[in-house]
């Protein structure tokens, strides 16, 4: 059995689904959102609190745990860092100490976000630097992980998909809403990642886990691009007026957290490991607009 923790978020609910599909037994939890499970079973808990990760652990005795729970709003934590430690640091090193004691395997869920975004191009082994408290807490969150447990997998990744959760865009999402409403983008022309679909993120996280691959990997598109061109390469798959697009600068905008200008990843990895390379920015989108609920 799987347990997903972060159920309601975009990658848990997508997760979840994609992996009843193909294994079966599946337990997403969630905290305070809940979401419509489709064949998969859900429970409440707040794994921040002392004992909650070990008591749900027993209770399930998962063979895997999905750790994709997380607080990833950056500006949310760069205004409430103690927040932010509680949830990607301390629950996160609490559910590594539960699988460890359960003897489950872990796959912990991280972020582009480690890095300072400087050269970009960055693999598993380039040194780490987040100038933002989101990314230095989801980096204590891997420490914690490996301190813990010598056998995780955790995989480093920037998503986009469709929300299970009623009101909570992703960044694909939220760039679809604005242009359909006939309202102007604002994209970031100096800023760039390698976003993935979930989907894809999903279908890859269950081969490495069939593999049962260990330590540190990067999945996310074969392709950099800046937040602009994805946000025209968006609408024009859409066939949406791309011309509502702006040209705008990351730096001195109105973002409460520093943002990192170039923290794309280095896939090659990954690619090695699974035998195939990671998918480009037109499948990805073809895939997102496909998916439409």
């Amino acid at each position: 059995m799987i347990l997903v923790t972060g159920a309601s978020g975009l990658l848990g609910a997508n997760f979840c689904a994609l992996a009843q599909r193909r294994l079966g037994a599946v337990t997403g939890v969630f905290h305070g959102h809940p979401v419509q499970p489709r064949g998969w079973d859900l429970v409440q808990a707040d794994l921040r609190e002392d004992g909650a990760a070990e008591a749900l652990v027993d209770r399930c005795r998962p063979a895997w745990i999905v750790h994709c729970a997380a607080l990833t709003n950056l500006d949310f934590c760069e205004e409430h860092p103690e927040e932010a430690e509680r949830t990607n640091v301390l629950m996160t090193r609490r559910v590594a100490i539960a699988a460890a004691r359960a003897g489950a395997r872990l796959v912990h869920i991280s972020t582009d976000g480690v890095f300072d975004g400087e050269t970009g191009g960055y693999t598993e082994v380039s040194p780490t630097s987040p100038i933002n408290v989101y990314g230095r807490t989801k980096l204590a969150g891997e420490r914690a992980v490996m301190d813990i447990l010598k056998d995780a997998l955790i995989v480093r990744t920037n998503i986009y998909g469709w929300n299970a959760q009623s009101g909570k865009l992703s960044l694909a999402e939220w760039i679809l809403d604005r242009l359909e409403r006939g309202l102007r983008v604002p994209g970031f022309h100096d800023a760039f990642f390698t976003p993935i679909l979930v989907d894809h993120l999903g279908e890859f996280l269950l081969d490495m886990m069939a593999q049962r691959l260990t330590g540190i990997y990067h999945v996310a598109g074969s392709q950099a691009i800046s937040k602009r061109d994805f946000a025209t390469r968006l609408a024009e798959i859409f066939e949406l007026d791309a011309s509502l697009v702006d040209s705008i600068s990351v730096i001195g905008g109105p973002l409460k957290a520093p943002r990192p200008r170039n923290p794309t990843l280095d896939t090659r990895k990954a690619a090695l490991a699974l035998a195939r390379p990671m998918p480009d920015i037109a499948s990805g989108l073809i895939d997102f607009k496909e998916k439409r609920g």
